[in-house]
């Protein structure tokens, strides 16, 4: 019997969205207990990882001098951030994890403010650098963001139009930043030549809900891209 935990890894959680799932093709629907298992172990051997890893970030956060050159501090904040993008995709409730990374992230954009002195083109980018990582990590909430942003993301090519098409519309909306416009049209496309195919009614409601809000969202960008 196939039976899934409350918060999975972006690996358990990929292979619970294809179960049964009739946007995608029959052999990725048909999940085997030993898959289940592979996926379930690799989650928590990384969620192990991450903790080793965590501890060193803090470490090196800890270490920061007070002029530390500025080559350090954009290093360990680039690292941090994408510790914060892979901790939203792993297993369990990691929540005070993650504000421990999101105050080492502040240390160090303090001290990249700091070195930035008075530079008003400097205090600009960097606000506006703040403002899209405050957008990012609001959209990495969602699973599906968290597990389509990682380099290692099980979310294969082929698989990847099944569960756009098949996501909840907040979590679709949230996802379809990641695209160019050029990669929407290409998921139009095949989303609708998968329509095509669905026969479950429920399923096929949802795939073309799901189609509409691509479309619209192509078009709105589109109109802010020419305005």
């Amino acid at each position: 019997m196939i039976s899934f935990i409350e918060s999975p890894g972006v690996r358990e959680r990929h292979v619970q969205r294809r179960h049964t799932n009739p946007l995608f093709p029959p052999l990725r629907r048909l999940i085997t207990a030993g898959e289940l298992h592979k996926a379930r172990a690799d989650d928590h051997a990384e969620l192990e990882a991450f903790h080793q890893q965590f501890q060193a970030l803090l470490e090196r956060a800890v270490s920061l001098k007070p002029n530390e050159q500025s080559e350090v501090i954009l290093e360990l904040k680039a690292d941090l951030d994408k510790a914060y993008a892979i901790a939203c995709g792993l297993p369990g409730d990691l929540s005070q994890l993650k504000i421990g990374l999101q105050k080492l992230i502040a240390v160090t954009m303090n001290a990249v403010w700091q070195g930035a002195g008075n530079d008003p083109v400097a205090h600009q980018e960097l606000t506006h650098e703040e403002e899209a990582r405050a957008a990012h990590f609001a959209h990495l909430r969602y699973p599906l963001v968290a597990t389509l942003v990682r380099p290692d993301s099980p979310i294969s090519n082929e698989d990847l139009v099944p569960s756009l098409l098949g996501a909840e519309p907040v979590e679709l909306q949230a996802a379809l930043w990641l695209f160019t416009p050029e990669q929407l049209a290409g998921i139009l496309r095949e989303g609708h030549a998968l329509l095509a195919t669905i026969e479950d009614p429920q399923w096929h409601e949802r795939a073309q809900h799901a189609l509409q809000m691509i479309d619209q969202f192509l078009a709105e960008s589109s109109r802010e891209h020419q305005g």
